[in-house]
């Protein structure tokens, strides 16, 4: 003979203040402890919110399986994603090749300037002036110049490792998404759906 689910007697309003403002500070203490996480995880949700009547409107218009549908619409959103990405990069990479370009080429006119200069012989009525010593204060410069590239250098490895990272997080964040976009089969009541096993009716009365 099997149990039956036993109903407990509704809540009282300062019981259910009291639950309610329990679960907020343990809520409040999880998103402190796993922010890295749980960011994540309610972008994944807004996303989802976001499509759902997307996805729907696309069900509707092209009568095409929930699945299908919402497969399509991310799809979409995952190769503008890669689109934007791949311009983007191409223009950086331009930029940035240009910048390389103009600084080699204005080092080298520099050089020529000035060894050009340190050959010249300035008359000015009975008197000759000399430029001397100027290769030596170029050498200065370019080795003073080296740890201004080194520094450079590692910030572009640190803005890519970020890129990259952005990316991984972002692609988390849609893959989520996805999920709890497609396990709705279609009913937007679904998208937030606590169910916690015997205490079901518990959770509806603390609505």
């Amino acid at each position: 003979m099997e149990d039956k689910e036993t109903i407990s007697p509704p809540w009282p309003n300062s019981t259910k203040m009291l639950v309610a403002l329990t679960l907020l500070v343990i809520l409040a203490a999880l998103f402190i402890r796993f922010n890295n996480v749980l960011v994540p995880l309610v972008l994944a949700f807004m996303v989802a919110y976001l499509i759902y009547p997307i996805a729907d409107f696309l069900r509707l218009k092209t009568k095409l399986p929930w699945t299908a549908s919402v497969l399509i619409v991310y799809l979409v959103i995952i190769l503008a994603i890669l689109g934007l990405l791949v311009w983007g990069g191409l223009s950086i990479t331009v930029q940035i090749g240009n910048m390389i370009d103009f600084i080699s080429k204005s080092i080298s006119n520099l050089q020529g300037e000035i060894a050009s200069l340190d050959e010249t012989v300035i008359q000015i009525g009975p008197f000759q002036y000399k430029f001397t010593n100027l290769n030596e204060i170029v050498s200065e410069l370019s080795t003073l110049s080296q740890p201004l590239f080194k520094e450079a250098g590692s910030l572009l490895g640190t803005i890519a490792t970020s890129a990259v990272s952005t990316l991984v997080w972002m692609f988390f964040v849609l893959m989520v998404s996805f999920f709890m976009v497609k396990e709705t089969h279609g009913l937007s009541g679904k998208l937030i759906n606590l169910q916690i096993p015997g205490y079901r009716e518990d959770m509806r009365r603390m609505g």
